[in-house]
């Protein structure tokens, strides 16, 4: 799992969490270390956009938003099956 489905894992079982995360994105982060990039997703994504998100959208969260994390395997297997 990555860093970046593990924030959104805890924001879905730790509504305190999320609630911080809303509230200072860059705090509430602070221990997880992010890049500047990826930082930026948190701080630009929504509380509606959040709740409405399915596991597919969770998971593919770092490599629809350009993270520098993308496994361009999964990635090209998606885009050809």
């Amino acid at each position: 799992m990555s860093t970046l489905e593990t924030i959104l894992t805890r924001m879905m079982s730790d509504s305190a969490f999320a609630d911080a995360l809303f509230a200072d994105a860059e705090k509430t982060l602070a221990e997880y270390k992010l890049s500047a990039e990826d930082l930026a997703k948190f701080k630009a994504m929504s509380r509606a956009q959040f709740e409405s998100m399915n596991p597919e959208e969770r998971k593919s969260f770092g490599s629809f938003h350009g993270s520098g994390g993308v496994n361009h395997n999964q990635t090209t297997l998606r885009i050809y099956n």
